[in-house]
């Protein structure tokens, strides 16, 4: 069993009964980590109550976006209810049923439809009923998981975590049907997930590694220690009501930098017309690294006003590897989502390695402890054991010399510098960052699918 961790004393969440008794209500304070809460509850089917949110904002309580989220909650599941206080600062939860179905929901132009995508997938393999979701909103914008990378970098991630696909009735997608940029929007994205297979009928490839007799199958555990080499770079170059070259030039401007590190490496140029193209004009980049044991890290950028291509490229670029240089098999967004993830496994232990961890997952470990009584056992990764993470090594000699001058940094046409590691030590990318690895036995959360 893994040890226990150590806590600080001021934490935002604090139990108010035995974590085993699903009856208990469970308060939560703050506005941090409002989607994970109300995605915890349900698949513990414990009832929580979040006060002080926003208290002394100019606009207290509830945003927009978060409203919509509980309404979006609501269409997919049966039987939950939502209590929200005149003044928008307390929200009671009762979760029901996850029942899936097909749903239509409008996310609004507040957020884009990756802040809600991210947390309802994960919901989406426990329901009664097969989810398909059609969501409509701005598909690339600022601070959200674009629609690009909700494809190419989260779903494979869900997918580690589900059964062989030859058990599944049906595959794992999401289509963009329209492209919609800030501010008008006007996006559209078809989601798809199959549920977990029954235990009677999945057999120990299915998802039916405990337990007995029928109901809802289970996740699976994951050995995701191991980060390997980046062996190649694929990016989405996109554009809608503007100029095909914006997409183009982004694509230029990229490959110019990443082709010193990394030789394959491929950006698609997509670029869409007509109805297809949304509401607003807008272009945006998306670039992904896939490592020789299959862990990806990503960044983005979206056009603003005034922006022209190159900025947006060389932004997106920069992220990408501070992305690498925080090391870990996991890019730091998904950092909860995956302790999540391993807390519903099976009654097995799974063990995941991370870089720096962020705030929301130490808030993650945290509210894990407070519904489910789950602890994880956290590890240090020595520094002298990193070396194989990160861009691969290049051989030092003639090549290395003629570089030498622009290695220290390199200028674009608008004046933007970006500095760069010597060809010699490409590996410190890794070894700079802290590494941990995270292990806990899952709680063995099942389906609501009912056997057959």
């Amino acid at each position: 069993m893994p040890a226990a961790t150590s806590r600080p004393a001021a934490a935002s969440s604090s139990l108010q009964a035995d974590p085993s008794s699903s009856s208990t209500i469970v308060h939560f304070k703050g506005h941090i980590n409002f989607r994970a809460r109300l995605v915890l509850s349900l698949l513990s089917a414990r009832p929580i109550i979040i006060t002080a949110i926003r208290p002394n904002a100019l606009s207290p309580g509830l945003k927009d976006f978060e409203a919509s989220f509980l309404r979006l909650i609501e269409k997919i599941t049966n039987g939950s209810k939502v209590e929200i206080s005149y003044t928008g600062t307390t929200v009671k939860f009762l979760p029901g049923t996850i029942a899936g179905g097909s749903v239509t929901h409008d996310c609004g132009t507040s957020r884009g439809i990756g802040y809600f995508l991210e947390w309802i997938a994960i919901l989406a393999p426990f329901a009664k009923k097969e989810m398909t979701l059609t969501l409509k909103g701005l598909t690339s914008v600022e601070g959200d998981m674009g629609a690009d990378l909700l494809r190419t970098v989260h779903l494979p991630w869900l997918a580690q975590f589900l059964p062989p696909a030859t058990s599944l009735a049906s595959p794992l997608e999401l289509r963009i049907l329209k492209r919609g940029h800030a501010p008008l929007g006007g996006g559209e994205v078809f989601f798809r997930c199959p549920l977990l297979p029954n235990v009677s009928s999945a057999g120990p490839a299915g998802g039916g590694m405990s337990g007995s007799g029928g109901g809802g199958g289970m996740l699976r555990s994951v050995n995701f220690v191991n980060a390997g080499k980046v062996k190649r770079i694929r990016g989405i170059a996109t554009a809608a009501r503007v100029s095909p070259a914006m997409a183009n030039r982004m694509v230029e401007r990229a490959r110019k930098i990443l082709n010193r590190y990394v030789p394959d490496l491929y950006i698609f140029a997509d670029v869409y017309r007509g109805d297809e193209s949304g509401k607003s004009p807008g272009f945006s980049l998306s670039l992904l690294t896939q490592s020789t044991t299959s862990s990806t890290h990503y960044s983005e950028s979206h056009s603003t006003p005034g922006a022209i291509p190159e900025e947006v490229a060389i932004s997106c670029v920069h992220s990408l590897l501070s992305s690498l240089q925080t090391g870990g098999c996991v890019p730091p967004s998904l950092q909860a989502g995956t302790l999540l993830m391993m807390a519903s496994s099976p009654e097995d232990v799974s063990r995941v390695k991370v870089g720096t961890l962020v705030p929301g997952a130490i808030q993650m470990m945290r509210d894990l402890e407070s519904l489910w009584g789950l602890r994880f056992l956290i590890r240090r990764v020595e520094q002298e054991t990193q070396e194989g993470a990160g861009l691969p090594q290049e051989e030092a000699g003639e090549e290395e010399e003629e570089d030498s001058e622009d290695d220290s940094e390199d200028s674009d046409d608008q004046g933007v510098v970006l500095k760069r590691q010597s060809r010699s030590r490409p590996s410190a990318v890794a070894s700079m960052a802290d590494e941990f690895v995270l292990s806990c036995r899952g709680v063995g959360v099942r389906g609501h699918r009912k056997a057959t």
